[in-house]
């Protein structure tokens, strides 16, 4: 049985990574996704509510700098093992230098709708 979710578990990352490859060289090179499209519709056109703004404004502070930086502290005090904390660091740092390098090579424009009021 592990043996399959092993299987599977690599699997789906080679998908997943395929996926993100083929979406990669379609922004890099301008042409049209679909998919944009759709979840365009899906989200703006029939899902958009109050509601669901002020959950995402939520999710969206949740993963602010401040947050970070309170769990990571929050590790470092009450966390015996502290391999555990410095692993979070390094996972916020790499993360952090990943996304940063993709953005500069993708360097994809913001859509030009704007679904709420900026701060």
């Amino acid at each position: 049985m592990e043996k399959k979710r092993k299987i599977f578990k690599t699997l789906l990352v080679i998908v997943l990574s395929l996926i993100f490859i083929y979406l990669t060289v379609c922004v890099i090179f301008n042409k049209q996704i679909y998919i944009d499209t759709i979840f365009y519709n899906l989200i703006v056109v029939n899902l958009r509510s109050l509601n669901l703004t002020n959950f995402f404004k939520v999710i969206t502070y949740m993963g602010s700098s401040y947050v970070y930086i309170v769990l990571l502290v929050l590790g470092l005090i009450f966390i015996k093992n502290k391999d555990i904390p410095l692993l979070m660091i390094g996972n916020v740092v790499a993360s952090a230098l990943l996304m940063s390098f993709l953005k500069n090579i993708i360097k994809r424009p913001r859509p030009d709708y704007k679904l709420i009021a900026e701060n």
